[in-house]
């Protein structure tokens, strides 16, 4: 038989392991999105810079731009119903 101090530690060491599963959730969010941030960067920078066939540049960068601006909102979403969550817990 389980006692009364037993069931309250069990509780708080699943609540422990909540609270670590949703920080690694959150940190590996947060490396993903440093990392769209430097693909960001680092299209911006191309998308200014590269002068020749200007046109037909600037499309495809700007497609592959628009989708990690739509990624980097994405993970952004995440890190903040991680925070929720962390929170709630």
């Amino acid at each position: 038989m389980i006692k009364s101090h037993e069931k309250s530690r069990a509780k708080k060491e699943s609540k422990t392991d909540k609270l670590n599963t949703i920080g690694g959730e959150w940190r590996r969010i947060q490396e993903k999105l440093d990392e769209t941030n430097n693909t960001i960067t680092s299209l911006e920078a191309q998308y200014q810079t590269d002068a020749t066939s200007r046109q037909v540049y600037q499309k495809s960068t700007y497609q592959e731009l628009s989708a990690a601006y739509d990624k980097r909102d994405a993970l952004s979403n995440d890190i903040e119903q991680k925070k929720a969550e962390y929170k709630r817990s």
